[in-house]
């Protein structure tokens, strides 16, 4: 490593820029919130989206704990929850209900649908028309790429059925066709049969009256 004229290295530059980046993002299984990157809640989706990531969503009392010893640990104040009202319903921003949510919040009042959620360190739900606190994300679980797989799994079964269905309809309909074609051209001939045999029996009385 190179020194410069105040006797630090570079690799010390290197740590020091490492220090100063964990002060302000903590990172755990579940979740990661940067402080350095105070925004709205559209900022906060924003964020998550740009990164691959979920906005937070709590599905119980494990995830909360999870989530506020992070935000304690790290003395970060507090955090977007990825929760918004449709319909005068708490959703999560993947459009799921927030079920464990809803619990914590039971009974109170809900300004408007513009109304968002803010959890604290000390473990708070607040509910906010507008602030600007810490962004917060959530890395997509095993569960939910099981889930997206199942479900892409689901569609293209599905998609292999109707196009089963299609051919099957198709045949059915070839065979009716044929079938039709068979019938014309057998009672075709039958009729031209019976022709040839009204006209021998024609011929051969007028054979018989010449006679």
């Amino acid at each position: 490593a190179s020194v410069d004229a105040d006797g630090r290295s570079s690799a010390d530059d290197d740590d020091v820029s490492v220090v100063e980046e964990s002060a302000t993002t903590a990172s755990s299984a579940l979740f990661l919130v940067d402080e350095g990157d105070l925004g709205d809640w559209s900022d906060n989706t924003d964020y998550c989206e740009a990164r691959g990531l979920e906005t937070v969503s709590l599905d119980d009392a494990s995830e909360e704990d999870d989530l506020i010893h992070l935000l304690a640990s790290n003395d970060i104040e507090s955090c977007w929850l990825g929760a918004q009202l449709r319909r005068r319903t708490w959703v999560w921003h993947s459009g799921a209900l927030a079920d464990y949510l809803r619990e914590k919040l039971d009974g109170r009042s809900v300004p408007d649908s513009n109304a968002r959620v803010v959890l604290t360190a000390a473990g708070n739900w607040t509910i906010v028309e507008d602030a600007s606190v810490a962004v917060a994300c959530k890395f997509g679980s095993s569960d939910t790429t099981s889930s997206s797989s199942k479900s892409k799994k689901k569609t293209l079964h599905g998609a292999v059925l109707a196009v089963l269905i299609v051919l099957c309809i198709l045949v059915c309909c070839v065979i009716c066709l044929l079938g039709m074609v068979f019938f014309q051209r057998s009672k075709l001939f039958k009729d031209s049969a019976s022709n040839d045999v009204i006209i021998a029996d024609s011929v051969e009385l007028m054979s018989g009256a010449k006679a």
